[in-house]
């Protein structure tokens, strides 16, 4: 793999105080980027809130900024519409402090291509993702979720999974490995839960781009999350 692994940071504080108490633990921790988890907050930010968030961020680091409403359906902590999740994205694409946009794929084709192209248009690269709480689909459904990342063009394409097995976990990264051969985005993918850890440090295995881990135990975003120096340590040990 060309490309360093990049270690992710997701910042998942419920308010202002949370979040910049957590944004402290990122100065120590050393991440390459931070994910602001928008959908952990208290209630669904407005557009000038939200600019006042992404200030109180950038204030704090000038690490890469990667901006995620993981809506309930795919495992986030706030209800939303699709139609207030369009506008949400609509609203962050076109801040040019993010770096990385987060779209779930599950939205209709048509409805994601104009937040693509805007946010491209900012210089804003565009993750496309699908996330399953449930289970490790088939490989044919993943590869599915895929295709449909491909029509739109993302920079990057991200798949999370739960495992029941160690089959799981194995089928997961062979399929990973294989695709990642046949796609032009860059890949992240990985299994959740304690089965699933090792997808989190072994990213070189499975050509992902980017992996996930908590800035402290209380930190995680998604279950299995390794808290960053493990994760950081385990990886340069096996590379």
């Amino acid at each position: 793999m060309k490309d360093k692994v990049k270690i992710v940071a997701p910042i998942i504080g419920r308010n202002w105080a949370e979040l910049k108490q957590q944004l402290l633990l990122v100065q120590s921790n050393k991440p390459d980027l931070i994910e602001w988890r928008i959908d952990t907050l208290e209630s669904l930010p407005n557009e000038n809130q939200l600019v006042k968030f992404i200030q109180l961020i950038k204030g704090h680091t000038s690490l890469p900024l990667l901006a995620t409403f993981r809506t309930a359906t795919e495992g986030g902590n706030l209800e939303i519409s699709d139609k207030l999740y369009i506008e949400l994205l609509l609203a962050l694409c076109q801040n040019p402090v993010i770096s990385f946009l987060d779209i779930e794929v599950r939205i209709n084709k048509n409805e994601i291509l104009p937040i693509i192209k805007r946010a491209q248009h900012n210089k804003i690269k565009v993750i496309t993702s699908y996330h399953n709480f449930g289970c490790t689909p088939t490989n044919d459904e993943l590869y599915h979720k895929i295709s449909r990342m491909l029509e739109v063009k993302p920079d990057i394409a991200k798949l999370a999974v739960m495992p029941h097995n160690a089959s799981d976990v194995l089928r997961l990264m062979t399929f990973s490995c294989d695709i990642s051969q046949k796609i032009a985005p860059k890949l992240v993918t990985m299994a959740m839960g304690n089965l699933g850890k090792v997808t989190r440090v072994t990213p070189e295995l499975t050509h992902s781009f980017l992996t996930f881990a908590a800035l402290d135990e209380q930190s995680a975003s998604a279950p299995g999350q390794l808290q960053i120096d493990q994760a950081r340590n385990i990886i340069e040990e096996l590379n």
